[in-house]
């Protein structure tokens, strides 16, 4: 083996060793780029009717502002609190028969959306 070889293994590297690589790379690449547009995180979205003191959570964005929204089916006033693992808990209220939306940028973190009021309510995450 000449000292070109041992100092660089590209140099004997197989082509198909170097097409593995290449996919790795374009693999690895491809992942990098749907985590920052946020649409793998999706895919963890938990949309849900909330009966009175119910919770569940909602997926956002890593990158970029995520709309929770929630509806309220009642004919009184709602009510609803965000909590999110890095931020104070955020009461918010939502009229009769209507939809209530907070934008915020969450940062790819799980918000857990509770029913804090008396009527029925859907959270969503709205894109």
């Amino acid at each position: 083996m000449n000292s070109t070889a041992a100092a660089n293994p590209e140099f004997i590297a197989p082509p198909a060793r170097k097409r593995r690589r290449v996919i790795r790379k374009t693999v690895a690449t491809a992942a990098v780029a749907t985590a920052l547009s946020g649409a793998g995180v999706a895919a963890a979205q938990a949309d849900g009717l909330l009966a009175p003191g119910a919770s569940t959570f909602v997926s956002t964005n890593l990158w970029g502002a995520s709309r929770i929204c929630v509806t309220n089916y009642g004919a009184n006033w709602g009510s609803f609190t965000l909590y999110a693992s890095f931020a104070n808990p955020e009461q918010n209220w939502v009229p009769a028969y209507s939809t209530r939306c907070r934008d915020a940028w969450w940062f790819g973190q799980n918000v857990r959306v509770q029913n804090t009021g008396y009527t029925m309510e859907y959270a969503y995450r709205a894109f």
